[in-house]
């Protein structure tokens, strides 16, 4: 958003929702710079089309000084900020539901099929070979999430931490709910959603994050993070 912009900010362990004004970055000169397409390539497609990203629906994952975009036809787009060049590398899984993050310093891929209701993580070891290797596959504690024995409808969810922690949010009748599960498939803890349609987007912030007051309770008391928020 040029100029700036606002969102909603929702403390999941409090249930209180704040707006605050985020401003949007631009560069110095304050007009954007077209970087121009990818260099063609035998192996590339050189259909414009092939390069349009959905962005604002999956924002790209920066690591070492890289863009990196989980695209379609199981490719995974990088822009290296520094060369200004594209490249990319095969993903290891095909599904649309797949996506980005930082696992051991490394580029990780998850992707939990809620069809199946397992999960699985990958890490690549080797940008140049294209070498994948397995982080763990589980299931999902199915049984656990269900309530009155109804079964969870609608159901959806991110890897969101190194250490492979998942937030799935499904619907039970006309409630939703947040669950969070370990890497072991182990339900940690689960939230009551009402009046409020979470979206997971998988950002954290680990060397800004600031302790605003709608962390705290009404009552005062401290407000017990979930697992994957300490040491923030």
């Amino acid at each position: 958003m040029a100029g700036g912009g606002a969102g909603s900010v929702v403390n999941g362990t409090a249930l209180r929702r704040d707006r605050v004004a985020v401003p949007a970055p631009l560069p110095d000169e304050g007009q954007q710079r077209c970087i121009g397409l990818p260099v063609a390539s035998p192996s590339m497609n050189k259909d414009r089309s092939w390069w349009h990203l959905q962005a604002s629906e999956r924002p790209p994952l920066l690591l070492h000084d890289c863009l990196h975009w989980h695209a379609f036809n199981s490719k995974i787009i990088i822009f290296d900020t520094v060369a200004e060049s594209f490249s990319w590398v095969q993903s290891p899984t095909s599904t649309s539901s797949a996506h980005l993050l930082q696992m051991d310093g490394m580029l990780g891929i998850g992707c939990i099929d809620t069809a199946t209701m397992t999960a699985k993580a990958w890490v690549l070891e080797d940008y140049e070979a294209e070498v994948w290797s397995s982080k763990y596959q589980i299931e999902l504690p199915e049984e656990e999430m269900m309530e009155d024995g109804k079964c969870v409808q609608c159901l959806y969810g991110k890897v969101v931490s190194e250490n492979g922690d998942m937030l799935l949010i499904g619907r039970i009748c006309w409630s939703l709910s947040l669950f969070h599960c370990d890497n072991k498939g182990e339900l940690i803890q689960k939230f009551l959603w009402e009046n409020v349609d979470p979206k997971l987007l998988g950002i954290s912030f680990k060397e800004s994050l600031v302790r605003h007051p709608f962390f705290q309770r009404k009552d005062g008391s401290r407000v017990r993070l979930p697992r994957f928020l300490r040491g923030l």
